[in-house]
């Protein structure tokens, strides 16, 4: 008796395999009315170039951070950065929420970096940590000279 469930088991399986490969579609069909006899496709989300010159700085910035190397993560940050609360990021303030960020919620094992402006200014990224704490950071940047710096960011 279980030999012939297992077999019927099998064969409805192998059905349901068949059914779901093939094309059921007629190629020589027409198009149903109101549709486009053209295929229909996904046209993938483009950025202006603008929006991703400062990609690299914050790629770095993170790059620094995942190694703790808070010392060359903060090189990534103008002199006048600031926090959400607008307090002044110095060297040392940067260094201690960095450490206190990693300490709290474990080190950052990924970073998602999305263009939040059209002119490289603003970028959101998603960072994920040790502990599996999931969230959002924004930064502000601006160009200085020929490199990109981070004005404001909202978390480490």
């Amino acid at each position: 008796m279980k030999k012939y469930i297992l077999s019927g088991i099998f064969i409805a399986l192998c059905t349901l395999f068949l059914v779901a490969c093939s094309d059921s579609s007629n190629s020589n069909a027409s198009p149903p009315r109101g549709t486009s006899s053209q295929s229909s496709h996904v046209t993938p989300v483009t950025e202006p170039k603008t929006a991703i010159l400062s990609i690299p700085a914050v790629a770095g910035f993170y790059q620094a951070i995942k190694a703790r190397n808070y010392t060359l993560a903060y090189s990534y940050l103008t002199d006048n950065a600031t926090t959400e609360k607008g307090q002044r990021l110095t060297k040392d303030v940067f260094i201690q929420m960095a450490k206190a960020a990693d300490g709290d919620n474990g080190p950052v094992t990924d970073v998602l970096i999305n263009p939040g402006s059209t002119d490289s200014t603003s970028m959101v990224t998603t960072i994920d940590r040790s502990t599996h704490l999931h969230y959002h950071s924004h930064l502000t940047l601006k160009k200085d000279g020929k490199l990109w710096k981070i004005v404001f960011l909202d978390r480490i």
